[in-house]
Protein backbone atom coordinates (compact mmCIF):
# COMPACT_ATOMS: atom_id res chain seq x y z
CA UNK A 1 0.00 0.00 0.00
CA UNK A 2 1.45 3.37 -0.98
CA UNK A 3 0.82 6.75 0.92
CA UNK A 4 1.01 9.81 0.84
CA UNK A 5 3.01 11.87 3.56
CA UNK A 6 -0.19 13.77 4.56
CA UNK A 7 -1.65 10.37 5.47
CA UNK A 8 1.06 9.15 7.42
CA UNK A 9 0.90 10.28 11.19
CA UNK A 10 -2.38 12.00 10.78
CA UNK A 11 -3.83 11.36 14.05
CA UNK A 12 -1.58 13.90 15.13
CA UNK A 13 -3.94 16.47 14.03
CA UNK A 14 -6.92 14.96 16.38
CA UNK A 15 -4.65 15.94 19.15
CA UNK A 16 -2.36 18.84 18.67
CA UNK A 17 -3.41 22.02 17.19
CA UNK A 18 -1.52 21.41 14.13
CA UNK A 19 -1.57 24.09 11.86
CA UNK A 20 -0.65 26.85 14.59
CA UNK A 21 1.98 24.20 15.85
CA UNK A 22 3.72 24.01 12.08
CA UNK A 23 3.31 28.10 11.62
CA UNK A 24 5.15 28.18 15.24
CA UNK A 25 7.85 26.10 14.00
CA UNK A 26 8.54 27.30 10.85
CA UNK A 27 8.98 31.10 12.39
CA UNK A 28 11.21 29.10 15.20
CA UNK A 29 13.18 28.02 12.12
CA UNK A 30 13.32 31.00 10.70
CA UNK A 31 15.52 32.24 13.78
CA UNK A 32 17.89 29.61 13.49
CA UNK A 33 18.05 28.40 9.94
CA UNK A 34 20.60 30.49 7.38
CA UNK A 35 19.17 33.73 5.72
CA UNK A 36 19.02 31.40 2.57
CA UNK A 37 15.64 29.63 3.80
CA UNK A 38 14.85 32.37 5.86
CA UNK A 39 11.05 32.70 4.38
CA UNK A 40 9.94 29.28 4.13
CA UNK A 41 7.80 27.47 5.86
CA UNK A 42 8.40 23.91 6.99
CA UNK A 43 8.80 20.82 4.72
CA UNK A 44 6.58 18.08 4.06
CA UNK A 45 9.17 15.97 5.22
CA UNK A 46 9.77 18.04 8.45
CA UNK A 47 5.77 17.59 9.03
CA UNK A 48 6.20 14.33 8.75
CA UNK A 49 8.62 14.23 11.32
CA UNK A 50 7.02 15.96 13.84
CA UNK A 51 3.66 14.43 13.81
CA UNK A 52 5.54 10.77 13.84
CA UNK A 53 7.10 12.11 17.35
CA UNK A 54 3.35 14.00 18.30
CA UNK A 55 2.32 10.32 17.80
CA UNK A 56 4.46 9.26 20.50
CA UNK A 57 6.77 7.22 17.91
CA UNK A 58 10.66 7.01 18.61
CA UNK A 59 13.15 8.07 15.64
CA UNK A 60 13.13 4.29 14.82
CA UNK A 61 9.86 3.59 14.57
CA UNK A 62 9.25 6.67 12.41
CA UNK A 63 12.30 5.26 10.14
CA UNK A 64 10.48 1.77 9.81
CA UNK A 65 7.10 3.35 9.01
CA UNK A 66 8.44 5.64 6.56
CA UNK A 67 11.22 2.90 4.85
CA UNK A 68 14.47 5.01 5.97
CA UNK A 69 17.28 4.73 7.44
CA UNK A 70 17.48 5.04 11.11
CA UNK A 71 20.46 7.09 11.46
CA UNK A 72 19.44 8.66 8.58
CA UNK A 73 15.67 10.30 10.66
CA UNK A 74 17.72 10.78 13.45
CA UNK A 75 20.30 12.86 12.06
CA UNK A 76 17.40 15.11 10.26
CA UNK A 77 15.64 15.45 13.63
CA UNK A 78 18.75 16.96 15.23
CA UNK A 79 19.16 19.30 12.60
CA UNK A 80 15.60 20.87 12.03
CA UNK A 81 12.76 19.35 14.42
CA UNK A 82 14.49 19.42 17.45
CA UNK A 83 16.33 22.66 17.13
CA UNK A 84 12.66 24.68 15.91
CA UNK A 85 11.56 22.87 19.18
CA UNK A 86 13.90 24.51 21.40
CA UNK A 87 13.84 28.08 19.40
CA UNK A 88 9.98 27.73 20.13
CA UNK A 89 10.04 26.67 23.43
CA UNK A 90 12.98 28.98 24.85
CA UNK A 91 14.16 25.46 25.65
CA UNK A 92 17.12 25.67 27.60
CA UNK A 93 20.46 24.14 25.09
CA UNK A 94 23.51 24.55 27.02
CA UNK A 95 22.63 23.57 30.26
CA UNK A 96 23.92 20.31 31.23
CA UNK A 97 20.98 19.58 33.25
CA UNK A 98 18.53 20.17 30.57
CA UNK A 99 18.99 16.65 27.89
CA UNK A 100 17.41 16.63 25.15
CA UNK A 101 15.86 12.93 24.05
CA UNK A 102 12.70 12.32 21.10
CA UNK A 103 10.23 12.56 24.18
CA UNK A 104 10.94 15.98 24.97
CA UNK A 105 9.41 17.31 21.67
CA UNK A 106 5.82 16.39 22.41
CA UNK A 107 6.57 17.59 26.16
CA UNK A 108 7.90 20.78 25.38
CA UNK A 109 5.15 21.57 22.85
CA UNK A 110 2.37 20.92 25.43
CA UNK A 111 3.90 22.83 28.00
CA UNK A 112 4.19 25.43 25.21
CA UNK A 113 0.27 25.04 25.22
CA UNK A 114 0.12 23.46 21.41
CA UNK A 115 -1.97 20.05 22.81
CA UNK A 116 -5.82 20.18 22.47
CA UNK A 117 -7.97 20.42 25.42
CA UNK A 118 -8.65 16.80 26.31
CA UNK A 119 -12.27 15.87 26.38
CA UNK A 120 -13.18 13.89 29.33
CA UNK A 121 -16.49 12.11 30.55
CA UNK A 122 -15.90 10.92 34.07
CA UNK A 123 -19.40 9.47 34.22
CA UNK A 124 -19.58 8.24 37.51
CA UNK A 125 -15.90 6.89 38.30
CA UNK A 126 -15.48 6.27 42.21
CA UNK A 127 -12.92 8.09 44.25
CA UNK A 128 -10.12 6.41 45.26
CA UNK A 129 -8.33 8.71 47.65
CA UNK A 130 -7.71 6.04 49.90
CA UNK A 131 -5.22 3.87 48.23
CA UNK A 132 -2.24 2.15 48.58
CA UNK A 133 0.23 -0.31 47.38
CA UNK A 134 -0.44 -1.97 44.04
CA UNK A 135 2.72 0.17 42.44
CA UNK A 136 3.16 -2.92 40.68
CA UNK A 137 -0.04 -3.43 39.00
CA UNK A 138 -0.47 0.35 37.98
CA UNK A 139 2.86 0.28 36.49
CA UNK A 140 2.22 -3.17 34.49
CA UNK A 141 -1.34 -1.50 33.20
CA UNK A 142 -0.03 1.37 31.97
CA UNK A 143 2.72 0.04 30.43
CA UNK A 144 0.14 -2.47 28.79
CA UNK A 145 -2.30 0.43 27.76
CA UNK A 146 -0.02 3.65 27.46
CA UNK A 147 3.20 2.05 26.02
CA UNK A 148 2.08 -1.31 24.12
CA UNK A 149 -0.59 -0.29 22.82
CA UNK A 150 -3.21 -3.06 24.35
CA UNK A 151 -7.11 -2.02 23.01
CA UNK A 152 -8.22 -3.91 25.61
CA UNK A 153 -7.44 -5.18 28.87
CA UNK A 154 -9.96 -6.83 31.65
CA UNK A 155 -9.21 -6.84 35.54
CA UNK A 156 -11.22 -9.94 36.59
CA UNK A 157 -11.72 -11.19 40.38
CA UNK A 158 -13.68 -11.82 43.31
CA UNK A 159 -15.67 -8.50 44.57
CA UNK A 160 -14.25 -6.53 47.34
CA UNK A 161 -10.62 -6.78 46.24
CA UNK A 162 -10.28 -3.36 44.69
CA UNK A 163 -10.71 -3.77 40.70
CA UNK A 164 -12.69 -0.91 40.50
CA UNK A 165 -10.12 1.07 42.86
CA UNK A 166 -7.15 0.17 40.88
CA UNK A 167 -8.97 0.97 37.27
CA UNK A 168 -9.78 4.59 39.36
CA UNK A 169 -6.42 5.46 39.67
CA UNK A 170 -5.14 3.97 36.45
CA UNK A 171 -7.23 6.47 34.68
CA UNK A 172 -6.45 9.25 36.64
CA UNK A 173 -2.84 8.80 35.99
CA UNK A 174 -2.90 7.75 32.42
CA UNK A 175 -6.05 10.39 31.07
CA UNK A 176 -3.79 12.61 29.49
CA UNK A 177 -2.44 10.43 26.95
CA UNK A 178 -5.74 10.12 25.04
CA UNK A 179 -7.76 12.59 23.41
CA UNK A 180 -11.31 10.88 24.73
CA UNK A 181 -12.07 9.33 28.42
CA UNK A 182 -15.13 7.95 28.90
CA UNK A 183 -16.04 5.96 32.34
CA UNK A 184 -18.79 3.89 32.19
CA UNK A 185 -20.04 1.04 34.75
CA UNK A 186 -21.35 -1.96 32.84
CA UNK A 187 -23.35 -3.15 35.78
Amino acid sequence: MTWSNSEIFIQAASAWNIESLYAGLAQAKKEVSSSSSKDKGLTDIEKLHLRGLLCGYSPAEIAHQLQKSVQGVEVDLCKTIYCYVKELTHYPTNDPNHKWSWHKVAEQLDIAGYRKKLSINWGNVPEASDFYGRTAELATLQQWIVTDKCRLVALLGMGGIGKTALASQLIEKIHPEFDYNVWRSIT
